[in-house]
C-alpha cells in the first residue's frame, strides 16, 4: 500500500513540475514561441505532411505527441551561461524556435511555387497567424 502512495505522490510532482515549466522560458519578452504549424490543402493527391519540407521554419518536435521534451530539457538550464552545468543542460536539448514573420512569408511563396510547378496555375496559399499570450499557431489554407 505504501508503495502505491509513493508511486502516486511521485507521478503528481512530475507532472506538476512539466506542467509548471513555461515554454516561452528562453524567448525575448517581445517575441514568441512558435507553437504549431498546420497546412490544410483542399487538394486531394497532395497531403500536408509531405508539404511540411517546404515550410522555413517549424515548432519544437514534440514526444509522443503531447510534451515538447527536448525544450523542457533546455529550459531546465538557468540564464547564466557561464556555468557549465547550465551549458551542458541547454547541449541536451533543443532551444526554443522563435516566431519570425518573414520565414512564414517565405514559406508561403515556397508553397505557391512548389503549387505551379505541379500544375495548379491557380493554386491559393494563404496563411493565418494566432497569437495566444506568448505562442503564435500558424494555419496554412491552400486552395486549387
Amino acid at each position: 500500500m505504501n508503495k502505491k502512495i509513493i508511486a502516486y505522490v511521485l507521478f503528481v510532482v512530475l507532472v506538476a513540475f512539466f506542467a509548471s515549466c513555461s515554454p516561452a522560458r528562453h524567448v525575448p519578452k517581445d517575441k514568441y514561441l512558435l507553437n504549431r504549424v498546420k497546412i490544410e490543402s483542399d487538394i486531394k493527391d497532395q497531403s500536408a505532411s509531405s508539404l511540411k519540407q517546404y515550410l522555413k521554419q517549424t515548432p519544437n518536435s514534440r514526444s509522443l505527441g503531447l510534451v515538447r521534451l527536448r525544450l523542457a530539457i533546455y529550459n531546465i538550464s538557468g540564464k547564466d551561461t557561464s556555468k557549465w552545468i547550465n551549458r551542458f543542460v541547454r547541449k541536451l536539448g533543443d532551444g526554443p524556435v522563435v516566431y519570425d514573420e518573414s520565414l512564414t512569408e517565405l514559406s508561403n511563396l515556397e508553397l505557391k511555387k512548389y503549387f505551379q510547378n505541379k500544375g495548379y496555375i491557380n493554386a491559393a496559399v494563404d496563411y493565418e497567424v494566432k497569437n495566444r499570450r506568448r505562442k503564435v499557431d500558424v494555419h496554412y489554407n491552400i486552395e486549387g
